[in-house]
């Protein structure tokens, strides 16, 4: 983000990341964990309103396999990416639902109207351009752990 300030960009950029896979909570044999079902997203950037947005998810109440509880759908940190940071409006066809935003940002960067993230096929564009902003999505999917 330093770097983005240095060149005047700061406030059009929005950075969403995640891993594709969460920890599960206890120590395995290695002294590590293992690959689990729930995550945690972080959304940086100058625009963005700080702090923790969803339910913490509880260390003892576990589910099958002592994998932690999702707490928050990945789809509203979608919805709320889409809609309120690039504008477009219609997400419920995209997301496969209608999802609640979160209250993000302090400005929505992208006013100049819809922009399709979707191809007519179904396959998702490429990252999107314009002269605000630049976001890239990568594939992510909550799923259940088979033990």
């Amino acid at each position: 983000m330093q770097d983005l300030e240095r060149i005047g960009r700061a406030d059009d950029v929005a950075l969403m990341i995640f891993s594709e896979f969460g920890r599960r909570v206890p120590e395995n044999v290695s002294l590590g964990t293992d690959h689990g079902a729930a995550n945690a997203m972080f959304v940086v950037g100058k625009t963005v309103k700080g702090g923790h947005y969803g339910e913490l998810p509880s260390l003892t109440q576990l589910t099958e396999g002592d994998n932690l509880p999702h707490t928050t759908d990945f789809r509203r940190v979608y919805r709320t990416m889409i809609k309120e940071w690039l504008g477009h409006g219609d997400t419920a066809e995209l997301l496969n639902g209608d999802f609640e935003s979160f209250d993000l940002f302090t400005l929505a960067k992208c006013k100049k109207g819809p922009i399709s993230l979707v191809e007519s096929d179904g396959r998702l564009r490429p990252p999107i351009e314009t002269n605000q902003t630049c976001l890239i999505f990568v594939s992510a999917f909550q799923h259940e752990t088979n033990v």
